[in-house]
């Protein structure tokens, strides 16, 4: 998570932004559970619980999933599986230079 928070830092600068999903809490005790992690962890990126429209639309298979959004609101590119934050840096790059 903290490589995360940089990676944010370093991008909004450029015009990105990292938004956290939390797809796995849907009961109760696991949503408190997650706002627990994103207080103690102090991470300051937005992070939502998704609705049911947004789990359709990304039907994650697996977590952690990174998925990349254009400013248009669409995917673009393939998901990540997997925590890659190197990956993540490379496709961010890639995608804020073709703005």
């Amino acid at each position: 998570m903290p490589e995360l928070i940089q990676l944010n830092k370093e991008f909004e600068k450029k015009g990105g932004q990292i938004v956290g999903l939390v797809f796995d809490a849907v009961e109760d005790d696991l949503i408190l559970e997650a706002q627990e992690i994103v207080k103690d962890l102090n991470i300051d990126f937005l992070t939502l619980l998704p609705n049911d429209t947004l789990r359709k639309q990304f039907d994650a298979m697996s977590y952690p999933i990174t998925y990349f959004i254009n400013q248009k609101g669409e995917i673009v590119g393939e998901p990540f599986m997997g925590a890659r934050v190197a990956g993540y840096r490379e496709m961010m790059e890639k995608y804020l230079s073709e703005n």
